[in-house]
């Protein structure tokens, strides 16, 4: 009987040694992963590590439509068709989601043919074959004496890189351009552009690759003289333009943004006089470098007075030199010249070679100018040089941008720069239109960021004007503005703010027969309304939409100023 109860007792010792071990085994911990195939085609969840035994659920959601989910697989072994499954786990474990696809083919084409070759990369096995969300990379490699200008699809221009990458999410056809020669691109914006071209253009072809660059992404294209418009019904152009010259400027109407390629041999200025008729000429510039005004009408025997301009900026020959806002002459830049001569004037520009003045105009650069003028709206312009007074003090500082409005947007805007034959600080501001309207100004202090607006004269609009000149130029004169509700004088308004078309009075002391003059401006300065009010009801009416306007309001001949708030 001790024995027995001795080899008992040992058992029992030998069973709780060895327990701990059994026990961690039972608790081991597995890892399930899973990716779906193709990888692109679904979100995966329920992956993770997991207890022995437990259960674990995947399912998958497919990224796009194209993605059809067909089975789940471990070590190439169907283990279920539905997209969400579960199972106990024992082991670990990776999972395949996999997907039937519709497959998008990318297409290429060289044009012309012997232009080049073209490789596609990142398809299904190597082949143009994608699915939704792959990265396909077109390379165009021009053959010799060709060079690649761009990647079309569809009739629009996608890359101008010969190598050029995108996301998959449709099928699509794709042609690499070659060409022979210098290609001139340049981007025209909505609206109205000014263009020339300095590829030589001797026959009617130049003309025909202008408009199958434009296709029916341009209204209308005109020279001084004729024209041609763009008949969306026929999709022809017809009109009386027959051909594009390199001593010419054109207009060239948009209804998008976009972007024209010119191909060919670049011309010889010497090859291309230009004629500057008495008064304006819409002049071409042959050349394919930039090149200071200075320097490109050098060969020209110029008046004072004589003026060229561009769609932004001008100027104007002065006691020897070209002054103005317009410093550099760049490539396809469309140009007009006013001479001042009875009869014509023949000269050629320079070669562009030595000029490497790249100066870029004041008004291209938008991150200088608090209002920004959308001068494509328009097709013509004038210019206006001016000196500027606030509260009677002419203004010397490059701090002050003047401004021009009409109609409640604005038309025009530059910083005062100094002329040292002047020896002032002039405006050379550039107005955009296209019929008579009456121009307001405003003034911008750019260090104390204030605006105003209360200019004592205003302009009527019209094409290709000049006024002003650094002999005699404008004079125009700003008054302060005092701040909301504040009194001007002898000026108080109440209520201000005012509700929308509600009445508001005007604290001025007039005598028992004057009439008060009440202009409103908007923050723009177009003029909103003139009323005219008498000394027995000095009451006003306000406009009609919510904002802050300027007050003029004159009495004897003395103007008054101040804000009116419309709530």
């Amino acid at each position: 009987m001790k024995s027995k109860k001795r080899i008992c007792l040992k058992t029992l010792m030998l069973a709780l040694l060895i327990a701990p071990f059994f026990g961690a085994t039972q608790a081991r911990a597995f890892e399930i992963t899973a990716v779906a195939d193709p990888e692109l085609a679904g979100v995966i969840t329920g992956t993770g590590t997991y207890e022995s035994g437990a259960t674990c659920t995947l399912s998958v959601t497919p990224n796009h439509s194209s993605f059809t989910f067909f089975y789940w697989s471990k070590d190439g072994n169907i283990v279920s068709e539905d997209d969400t499954f579960s199972f106990t786990v024992t082991e670990d474990a990776h999972y395949v989601a996999n997907f039937a696809y519709d497959t998008y083919i990318i297409s290429t084409l060289a044009s012309p043919s012997e232009g080049g070759s073209i490789s596609v990369e990142g398809g299904i096995g190597g082949t143009n074959g994608f699915c939704y969300g792959q990265t396909a990379t077109l390379t165009a490699t021009p053959a010799e004496g060709y060079i690649f200008y761009k990647w079309m699809k569809n009739g629009a221009t996608v890359s101008r890189e010969p190598e050029f990458s995108f996301t998959v999410s449709e099928s699509g056809d794709y042609t690499a351009y070659f060409a022979q020669g210098t290609i001139q691109t340049d981007p025209l914006i909505l609206g109205w552009n000014w263009y020339s071209t300095y590829i030589e253009q001797s026959d009617i072809d130049g003309l025909a690759m202008l408009k199958e660059q434009l296709g029916s992404s341009a209204n209308s294209v005109k020279s001084q003289t004729k024209y041609a418009n763009y008949n969306p019904y026929t999709n022809k152009w017809m009109g009386s333009l027959r051909s594009i010259e390199n001593e010419s400027t054109y207009q060239i109407l948009t209804n998008r943004v976009w972007t024209i390629d010119m191909i060919g041999e670049v011309a010889l200025a010497s090859e291309h006089p230009i004629t500057l008729i008495p008064n304006w000429s819409w002049i071409g510039y042959p050349n394919a470098e930039p090149m200071s005004v200075d320097d490109a009408l050098a060969p020209h025997n110029p008046m004072n007075g004589d003026q060229l301009k561009s769609q932004l900026t001008y100027t104007t020959y002065n006691n020897g030199r070209w002054r103005g806002s317009l410093k550099t002459i760049q490539p396809g830049m469309g140009l007009m010249y006013r001479s001042g001569r009875s009869t014509d004037v023949i000269f050629t520009f320079p070669e562009a070679g030595g000029s490497k003045e790249t100066e870029m105009e004041q008004n291209l650069t938008p991150e200088n100018n608090h209002w920004l003028p959308n001068f494509a709206a328009y097709p013509d312009n004038m210019t206006v040089t001016a000196y500027i007074e606030l509260d009677g003090i002419e203004l010397r500082s490059e701090r002050y941008e003047l401004a021009a409005f009409a109609n409640g947007e604005c038309r025009g805007s530059i910083r005062l720069e100094y002329d040292d034959y002047a020896d002032r600080h002039v405006a050379f501001l550039t107005v955009a239109g296209d019929e008579a309207a009456e121009i307001h100004f405003g003034l911008y202090d750019t260090e104390r960021e204030t605006e105003c607006l209360n200019a004592d004269i205003s302009l009527v609009y019209a094409s290709n004007a000049i006024v002003g000149s650094l002999e005699e130029p404008l004079a125009i004169r700003f008054s302060s503005n005092t701040g909301l509700g504040e009194v001007t004088g002898a000026l108080n308004i109440y209520p201000n703010p005012v509700g929308r078309g509600e009445r508001f009075s005007i604290g001025l002391p007039v005598g028992d027969n004057d009439k008060v003059e009440v202009d409103i401006f908007n923050a723009l300065g177009a003029k909103h309304s003139s009323q005219t009010l008498s000394n027995n009801s000095l009451m006003a009416t306000a406009p009609d939409m919510p904002g802050v306007y300027t007050l003029k309001i004159t009495t004897d001949g003395i103007p008054h100023y101040g804000k009116l708030v419309v709530k």
